[in-house]
């Protein structure tokens, strides 16, 4: 277990790079869950092949070097973990701003 909350964590640390460049627009609010969701679809060989990951992509098309079932898991944890800081850093704002 150890090594997979390291592994989604490494993962995690190198979106500042790779994300925002997949993108000619900021991250929106939904794009982070979605690029979640179409990474867990192709972590399942029954969905990976198919139309639905690649609609569910929000940014311009999927990185052509995909991982094995695995690392696809591995890349949704670590989308789901940076939607969840993102929601948490929007809060922390919302609060301060209602402090002033």
């Amino acid at each position: 277990m150890r090594t997979i909350l390291a592994q989604i964590a490494a993962e995690r640390r190198g979106y500042a790079t790779t994300i925002q460049p997949l993108s000619d627009r900021p991250i929106g609010p939904s794009d982070l869950p979605r690029a979640a969701a179409a990474m867990a679809l192709l972590g399942d060989e029954d969905f990976a092949e198919g139309d639905l990951p690649r609609l569910l992509w929000p940014w311009r098309q999927l990185p052509d070097r995909l991982g094995t079932l695995r690392a696809n898991l591995i890349r949704s944890a670590a989308l789901i973990v940076a939607a969840i800081q993102r929601l948490d850093t929007i809060a922390k704002d919302q609060q301060r701003k209602a402090r002033r």
